[in-house]
């Protein structure tokens, strides 16, 4: 199996404890991120069986402001395809589609979830004008198809908010604050990762563990790994006889002390057959906080 080692030979002060709330969690100080823009960027890579070099890389950047309690506006910007501008039509489509949606206001329940969704009436709007240029420019099944499931989305205010779930990005970034440590700074849980497009997200079983001490560079690390089963359906399947495809999710965070957010977030999901535990498919997500 593959190994994506995430040492970062940090060294811990015992002196200096790291504090929970009252639920034991490490939530998010967001008094002082009143209207603030913060900036990650974000790098998704996909590899096949025990292949070093990537079969495909995305990226792209997020801007996040605090708009008050659990209230976020979030924008998605720069995308980068196999680290290139989108040059092809369906990469276009997509930068384009991007655009209409974000930013978009959103209302978080206490385990970071998008409850709601504030400005869909103003991401109606910019969809009309950039639904109407869009047709005039391209014709074919594919933009159809984009087309009608954008509106599909834009119709379903609860089922859009749902859609974050299935966020790569969102999946992970809040939930080291989300995690109800116990006395011995570990705990069970259940976590939900998108690995395939288009279908549930997979539910990973496993232990979220905190660093009771700060690091020497003054900030939090905290690690979750789980397991899930692969879905007999999967395409992940195909051609294959008595076999059980299993799935591996690790995410290492580091957090600012201040503030606990994210400063650095690498996650690994790897799927792997039972029998001979060897790698079919692996896809690795990193999150940088970036200064502005």
């Amino acid at each position: 199996m593959r190994n994506f080692s995430t040492n970062q030979f940090y060294f811990y002060d015992e002196n200096r404890n790291v504090s929970l709330d009252f639920e034991n969690r490490l939530s998010i100080v967001q008094g002082t991120l009143l209207n603030k823009q913060l900036n990650y960027l974000v790098t998704i890579k996909y590899f096949d069986a025990d292949d070093t070099k990537e079969q495909k890389r995305l990226d792209y950047a997020i801007d996040i402001t605090f708009l008050g309690k659990n209230r976020l506006r979030i924008d998605k910007f720069d995308f980068f395809f196999n680290r290139r501008a989108p040059t092809l039509i369906i990469e276009q489509l997509i930068t384009k589609i991007n655009k209409t949606i974000y930013p978009i206001e959103v209302l978080l329940n206490n385990d970071g979830f998008v409850d709601a969704i504030s400005n869909l009436e103003t991401i109606k709007e910019r969809w009309v004008k950039t639904k109407t240029k869009i047709q005039t420019e391209h014709k074919g099944n594919i933009v159809n198809l984009l087309l009608k499931k954008t509106d599909s989305e834009l119709n379903k205010p609860v089922g859009m908010a749902y859609s974050f779930e299935k966020d790569m990005f969102w999946s992970v970034f809040s939930h080291a604050n989300t995690a109800n440590y116990d006395k011995i700074f570990e705990t069970k849980r259940e976590l939900k990762f998108p690995f395939e497009s288009y279908v549930m997200p997979l539910l990973y079983k496993g232990m979220s563990r905190l660093n009771k001490y700060t690091t020497e560079q003054d900030t939090i690390e905290t690690a979750f790994e789980g397991l899930a089963n692969i879905p007999k359906e999967s395409p992940l399947y195909h051609n294959r006889t008595g076999s059980e495809l299993i799935s591996k999710l690790t995410i290492d965070t580091y957090l600012e002390r201040e503030t606990y957010l994210p400063l650095w977030i690498k996650s690994v999901c790897t799927v792997f057959d039972n029998k001979d535990r060897k790698n079919i498919k692996t896809i690795e997500l990193s999150i940088a906080k970036q200064n502005k």
